[in-house]
């Protein structure tokens, strides 16, 4: 735990230096095309540089190459940059094809630490907003993990669920599940958030909305 909240501190300052330079597209020379393959942020850095439809064609391939939760970490910085076409649901889409659930419990933990060492400052809390919100959509759509294990790492967010905007993609998330699996828990966990104890109003009616919809 200690070197991941040491790492945080980059992460809080948008750590940009973690990501290749983007330029408007690939060399194709011999070496690019040797490494490529086997270097995830090269692989990550190609697919957010494509159009939708090679994209959807370089998927699963990155992912095939993904084994730690920094290219995950590295998938979610790409998201908020705003000169790429779609970053977002390009994010979302990519960690879709996550089939190890331990990539995203080693992002989670590093997202958790950076919260703590966030609070002093409203800029990076909402920076760390964006990274919750796309990181919870992949795992609601990540379909090659069982969806009681990708129910489970959900619930295990309730207690940093303390922004908005979190607690809004965790509903997003019970609800996409509940297509999955027994619909009971489901309404049983986005009950915690409609009932009185939650002191958002927006999030209660938020919740009770999402009950609604999958009653």
């Amino acid at each position: 735990m200690a070197s991941i909240v040491e790492k945080t501190v980059s992460l809080t300052k948008e750590s940009r230096d973690l990501l290749p330079q983007t330029g408007n597209s690939l060399k194709t020379t011999s070496v690019d095309y040797r490494y490529r393959y086997i270097d995830p942020d090269l692989l990550i850095r190609e697919y957010f540089l494509s159009s939708s439809p090679q994209r959807a064609k370089l998927r699963k391939l990155v992912f095939q190459n993904i084994n730690s939760w920094q290219s995950i970490l590295a998938i979610l910085m790409w998201s908020r940059r705003k000169e790429i076409f779609d970053a977002y649901d390009g994010a979302s889409d990519l960690l879709a094809e996550c089939a190890d659930i331990n990539l995203f419990k080693g992002a989670i933990q590093y997202l958790e630490s950076a919260n703590l060492l966030a609070t002093s400052s409203a800029s990076n809390l909402f920076n760390l907003d964006d990274f919750w919100e796309v990181l919870l959509k992949g795992i609601a759509y990540a379909y090659q993990i069982p969806a009681k294990e990708r129910f489970n790492i959900t619930l295990n967010l309730f207690p940093v669920s303390n922004r908005r905007i979190v607690k809004a993609a965790i509903i997003d998330t019970l609800v996409i599940l509940g297509d999955e699996m027994d619909i009971e828990p489901i309404r049983n966990s986005i009950s915690r958030f409609s009932s009185t104890h939650e002191p958002d109003s927006y999030i209660r009616n938020y919740a009770q909305e999402a009950l609604d919809e999958i009653s």
